[in-house]
């Protein structure tokens, strides 16, 4: 960054046509891109204006900003936007969690993730592991990244009421630049390689008016905790082709993904009220198994092949083109499309969580649960052993000199070999048409997505065992009976498989929206601006119906051999809902510096894919309804710009979320008579009210500092009841209410912290650019029972950057500077099932009962280092 000491920095304009969900686009950079306080960014609006103007809360990311990052996926480039939570301690791929999610905008979780104006997926939630963020990755080909926090996206997003995350990439301009950037670094304090290389290059081709870009980068690194292999590898290339004509523009762009990806789980930890790792555990280790590899069968005469290795893959393919005119007479149009290909192939460990040896789950997962007899677990290269004796019900050890975590006898790890394979394909085009007058515009347009995608189930190869320590062996595990001795576990140290081969599940998802706008110059000092949004979604699904069965055909000593699963007949379902959401604000301009604006907005969350995937009998067809989640939202945005010295955007906010109520069905009486219960929750409403404050200051004398600042409470305003039928039989059976949980005195929503804050101080002399990022998280309620605080946690950034010349540079980043803890998943103690499905409902009763239990905890990466040279020629 270059200053003056007596003026300020040179100015930077971005202008960016925004029909709806910021589908078009031109940026215009001056020669200084690091000074981002004079951008005109209008995004989540339907015609131009200035950001000052703009009545909505947005925050841009700028290339210079980006440049200074090494974040741990794309996801950690939003720090520096007020109301965002991210947690991306989880790794490069972008996995779901059982409690929390992955990126809140105003603790909703309803966004949607863009690339260059349209949504990364149409429908979210594709299968158990899929997520629309899982393809998105940043680069030096990225430009920008606009965010809109609530209020308007909830009419120029699709299906997206908490917020549109939009990341723009770079086009070429009428002068040839580019970039090479190579890295080398060490991430889990100084201990696992990290390699990267990534370029860009862009500008005029021969013809007059056309311009191109392409860029890209290659990965390979260890991960941020120390699992034993490279987790992470691959990457991706990007370009585009821009030709400009008089009154029009016509862009035509295409990506290719193709990159492997570990992720983070939970580990053991102590002490409830200051979580830290338990004895043998830190910050670096991880509970995950490392790279085995072996054959399993998936059918009668069907086999395949597990690598470990291989992680999670991610592939993307997708080209796009858009189109964006002046008609005249005030008349403009503005189309985009884009057809994309992806696919999920995951191998990973699903389970790398804690097992009593006497869990009868655990021995249900090998096949043998019912047989009795004496186990015995044995580590093949120290000797070490446990033996556990079954009667077929009751498993009980008889003796144990395995190592583990003190405090927690007689447990192992248990792991899950698994597979899971996601594909879909989709198109999408977004148009509008805007005719502007003297003092008014209006907009009008469509949304239109199909989606065609097909999810084998999560399926186990495999089961294992390994000693209760990070990166054990699995253990060899044999079963002797009366009459013989049985190998539960293969050579790598799996039991056997229930893969099976068939008719996947898949379906189709259709989705089109209509949306309007209006904008409205009343005066010079006033303006008003509101849209409506009305959007169908279609679903045609043919689900998995949840009777698979394992057939264990073994006929020799070997367990784990010939043994298989078979898919139940597929269930059809088809459904469709209609949503109608709108949104108005009113601006006030004070003067040339000043401005205020009051919105209102009721936005629609449709359910995503995963809802429909879940409707797999007639029962829950037929009592199931899709019924949308509805966030009322009312904001008042102060802006202030001080040329380009100041700019600050101070937005106090309100929100409610509704949800709908969950549904319970039983289906066996428990005297074994057929007949159904059904119960089902009303609908739960959560209250959000804060404020966001996002400031960039740039002083004389080469120092700045930009200032992203989040105050807000989150509480559960509506009692948590239950109702249940009296007795057996159908829906229409005489019912009556019992209260689950009283919430009279407002519980606090789960996940969201009250406090949070990024502050980044900069400071440029000569060839010399130094910056800290100081990131701070206040606490959060562990889950929606407020069964104990995360407690909150803070993290140092530093940048130091030389310039040796105007194409050399050498920079150092330290992420977590100072190593600090902080917990941002978490699972309760007790068995698998425990660990898995209960964090949600455990209660602050059970964490009282259990102060010095062991439970699970997963922490923010450990401090990491970074050297990077770039040449800009």
């Amino acid at each position: 960054m270059r200053v003056n000491s007596r003026i300020a920095m040179p100015k930077t304009v971005v202008i960016v046509l925004v029909t709806a969900s910021l589908c078009a686009y031109t940026a215009v950079r001056a020669a200084d891109p690091a000074d981002a306080l004079q951008e005109i960014v209008v995004t989540g609006t339907f015609i131009p204006i200035s950001k000052q103007l703009a009545t909505t809360a947005i925050s841009t990311v700028s290339a210079a900003e980006i440049d200074r990052l090494v974040p741990v996926n794309a996801l950690d480039l939003l720090s520096n936007v007020p109301g965002v939570f991210v947690d991306t301690s989880q790794g490069s791929y972008f996995f779901n969690t059982a409690v929390g999610t992955q990126v809140t905008s105003r603790g909703l979780s309803f966004i949607v993730l863009e690339e260059d104006g349209l949504p990364l997926e149409a429908a979210a939630n594709l299968g158990t592991y899929g997520s629309s963020a899982s393809l998105l990755r940043a680069d030096a080909t990225l430009e920008q990244i606009q965010v809109v926090r609530g209020g308007s996206a909830a009419i120029t997003g699709a299906n997206a009421p908490g917020g549109i995350f939009n990341y723009i990439s770079k086009t070429g301009g009428d002068v040839l630049r580019g970039e090479v950037n190579a890295s080398y670094g060490r991430q889990g304090n100084g201990k696992l390689p990290y390699e990267r290389v990534e370029f860009d290059l862009g500008g005029p081709l021969a013809a007059q008016g056309l311009y191109f870009n392409i860029g890209g980068y290659y990965q390979h690194d260890y991960g941020t905790h120390d699992i034993g292999y490279a987790s992470d590898k691959g990457g991706q290339i990007k370009a585009n082709i821009l030709k400009k004509f008089d009154n029009a523009t016509l862009e035509v762009y295409a990506k290719y993904l193709d990159d492997h990806n570990g992720f983070q789980v939970t580990q053991p930890t102590r002490n409830w009220n200051s979580p830290t790792p338990a004895p043998g555990w830190s910050n670096t280790t991880t509970p995950l198994m490392g790279p085995v590899s072996f054959g399993y069968q998936n059918g009668p005469n069907s086999f395949a092949h597990y690598d470990q290795g291989d992680g999670i893959e991610t592939i993307s393919e997708s080209i796009g083109v858009k189109f964006d005119a002046k008609l005249g007479a005030g008349f403009s149009i503005s189309n985009n499309f884009k057809f994309s290909f992806n696919q999920a192939n995951l191998q990973f460990d699903n389970w790398g969580t804690q097992s009593a040896l006497g869990d009868g789950f655990m021995y249900s997962l090998f096949g043998t649960g019912s047989i009795p007899g004496t186990y015995t677990f044995r580590n093949p290269a120290t000797g070490a052993s446990a033996q556990v004796a079954s009667d077929g019900t009751t498993f009980t050890v008889l003796n144990n000199n395995l190592p583990g975590t003190p405090g927690v006898p007689d447990t192992v790890m248990l792991h899950g070999a698994t597979i899971q394979h996601l594909t879909d394909h989709q198109i999408e085009d977004q148009f509008s048409v805007t005719e502007k007058l003297d003092n008014m515009a209006f907009t009008a347009g469509a949304y239109y997505a199909h989606l065609d995608a097909v999810s084998q189930p999560l399926q186990l190869v495999g089961n294992g065992a390994s000693e209760y320590l990070p990166n054990a062996n699995l253990l060899d595990i044999t079963l002797k009976t009366p009459s013989r001795t049985l190998q539960v576990t293969n050579s790598a140290g799996f039991g056997p498989s229930n893969a099976a081969n068939g008719n996947f599940p898949h379906a189709s998802w259709d989705q089109i929206a209509m949306f309007f706008g209006h904008s409205w110059s009343i005066s010079d000092k006033w303006a008003l601006d509101y849209g409506v949004r009305y959007e169908h979604v279609r679903v045609n699904a043919y689900n998995d119906s949840g009777a698979d069965q394992q057939v264990l055909g073994y006929t020799d000593n070997n367990v784990y051999s010939n043994s298989y699963g078979v898919f139940a007949p597929l269930f059809h379902i088809a459904r469709s809902i209609g949503t109608l959401a709108y949104s108005g604000a009113l601006n006030r301009i004070i003067d040339e510096n000043n401005s205020l604006y009051l919105r209102y907005s009721l936005g629609k969350k449709s359910p995503d894919l995963g809802f429909y995937q879940g409707l797999n009998s007639g029962t829950p067809d037929a009592l199931t309804s899709p019924v949308p989640q509805k966030v009322v939202q009312w904001e008042l945005g102060y802006k202030y710009y001080k040329g380009n010295f100041f700019s600050l955007d101070v937005t106090p906010y309100y929100s409610v979320l509704t949800s709908p109520g969950a549904t319970t069905l039983t289906t066996v009486n428990s005297d074994g008579t057929p007949g159904f219960y059904v119960a089902y929750t009303p609908a739960n409403k959560t209250s959000d009210y804060g404020i966001e404050l996002d400031s960039q200051l740039h002083f004389n004398y080469g120092f700045g500092l930009r200032a992203a600042l989040t105050w807000q409470y989150a509480k559960q305003i509506t009692s948590y009841t239950w109702t249940q039928p009296n007795g057996p039989g159908p829906s229409s059976a005489p019912l009556s209410n019992a209260v689950l949980l009283n919430n009279s005195a407002g519980l606090k929503a789960q996940n969201i912290p009250g406090y949070m804050a990024t502050l980044t101080p900069s400071y440029t002399v000569g060839p010399l650019t130094a910056q800290v990022q100081w990131q701070y998280m206040g606490q959060r309620a562990a889950n929606n029972y407020d069964a104990f605080t995360l407690p909150a946690y803070q993290q140092t950034n530093l940048t130091l950057q030389w310039n040796f010349s105007s194409k050399w540079a050498l920079s150092f980043t330290e992420n977590n500077l100072f190593n600090s803890g902080g917990i941002v998943e978490w699972a309760p103690p007790g068995d698998v099932v425990s660990g898995f499905f209960q964090a949600g409902s455990y209660t602050r009763a059970q964490v009282l009962a259990n102060p010095n239990a062991t439970f699970a905890a997963l922490q923010i990466p450990a401090r990491a280092y970074f050297l990077r040279v770039s040449y800009k020629p």
